[in-house]
């Protein structure tokens, strides 16, 4: 059975339907004709965010070519990309911080595309906490809903808020009081205080060390689920990407490379750009031969399934190095050129003849002990499996470099 809590929102008591995890306002949310029609008529609902070939201009400078996108009601969106690559102008055109050029961005069926900023009623939250100094805790949560409601509806707000965030307690306390995490918390809780229909968050944990940002990312993604508030963050860090989005949208040179879950974006990257940014990828000059027949270097290998590049000829054969196996016999000759340690892995460089002239990376567990797997300078075979080779179309540029 459902556990009904109550919220304040927008003014009106809003009863809240908490079930599974999920915690949705129902109470004052009213339908619209569009969602009563398709309900009635069983039409799909629109997306609750659609972007139609929007493009944005500073000067001579393209900025953003040509988005298309759809955010579905609920869901959490990253960002993903290098700096410069357009994700947080594309962010700030959804918040109404900035005017697109050209194109449409609709909500739930209707264009916003020239609607303020105020209108839109998005939360947002910045890399920098942007708190009053000269404010409490309770006083910052509570600035933007001053005017719109009681004192006693204030308070009961902020400590729901301050309960959700894990800082019940700090109320009469200022931000310099307060670690980097804990003045995100409260920057967080704020943005969420009007109870805004999505979530706009832009590299929030950037400025955090890498403990704070662990805990945060997680407590910021069990709280999206509760709420229910769809939203889109924006970030630099693919370890952020893969762990809390539903879905990863990859940007490069102000163009959106793909779009899909983690596990897509990583195990079947759609361009070398994707390949390279997301995780670590070997690339191997190849030559294919048919859509199931590929030879790297002068090995050849039977594709276990068609590949996508339709045309015979020079190819990108990309492997990532966890997918690189060392054997006893059978395998390629290979000599260890160096040895790093990654603490859950060790990354071995690796010359192979037979596949190549570039350097190839694998990943290994340790040997006993603490002890590397194999030394600088020994030789050993591996084994690469046909199933895991990505094919690209070459001549392809490889994009811009890590961030």
């Amino acid at each position: 059975m459902g556990q009904a809590l109550r919220f304040k929102v927008g003014g009106e008591d809003a009863v809240t339907s908490r079930s599974a995890g999920a915690v949705r306002e129902i109470g004052n949310s009213s339908t619209s004709p569009l969602d009563a029609y398709a309900c009635s008529a069983g039409v799909a609902k629109p997306p609750f965010l659609q972007l139609e070939q929007v493009f944005k201009r500073f000067g001579v400078f393209p900025a953003l070519r040509g988005i298309d996108l759809h955010v579905d009601d609920g869901e959490f969106i990253c960002f993903l990309g290098p700096s410069g690559c357009g994700k947080s102008t594309l962010l700030r055109i959804i918040a109404g911080l900035e005017t697109l050029t050209s194109g449409r961005l609709l909500e739930a069926g209707r264009d916003i595309s020239r609607t303020s900023a105020a209108e839109r009623r998005f939360g947002i939250l910045f890399q920098s906490y942007a708190l009053f100094p000269n404010l409490s805790v309770y006083e910052n949560i509570v600035y933007g809903l001053r005017g719109r409601k009681s004192r006693a509806e204030l308070a009961r707000r902020a400590t729901e808020l301050l309960q959700l965030v894990d800082l019940s307690g700090t109320e009469k306390k200022f931000p310099a009081q307060l670690s980097g995490g804990e003045q995100q918390r409260v920057a967080l809780a704020r943005a969420i205080a009007p109870s805004p229909r999505l979530l706009l968050l832009d590299e929030p944990l950037s400025a955090l060390d890498a403990k704070v940002r662990v805990h945060l990312r997680r407590q910021i993604r069990e709280l999206q689920r509760r709420l229910a508030v769809t939203t889109i963050m924006v970030t630099h860090d693919q370890e952020e990407a893969l762990t809390m989005a539903d879905r990863v949208v990859v940007m490069n040179r102000g163009t959106v490379e793909q779009v899909g879950t983690p596990t897509d974006i990583y195990y079947s990257p759609r361009t070398p750009f994707v390949a390279n940014f997301v995780g670590k990828m070997n690339f191997m000059p190849a030559v294919l031969k048919s859509r199931t027949k590929l030879s790297i270097g002068n090995t050849a290998f039977d594709l276990p399934r068609p590949c996508d590049v339709m045309t015979d000829g020079d190819v990108l054969a990309c492997l990532r190095p966890e997918h690189v196996r060392m054997v006893q016999s059978g395998g390629l000759p290979a000599t260890v050129s160096h040895v790093e340690f990654l603490g859950s892995c060790w990354r071995i460089g690796l010359d192979v003849p037979a596949l190549t002239t570039n350097e190839v990376l694998a990943d290994f567990t340790g040997g006993e002990g603490f002890a590397p797997p194999v030394q600088a300078g020994e030789c050993i075979q591996i084994a690469i499996p046909p199933e895991r080779i990505i094919v690209f179309q070459t001549p392809t540029p490889l994009g811009a470099s890590k961030a």
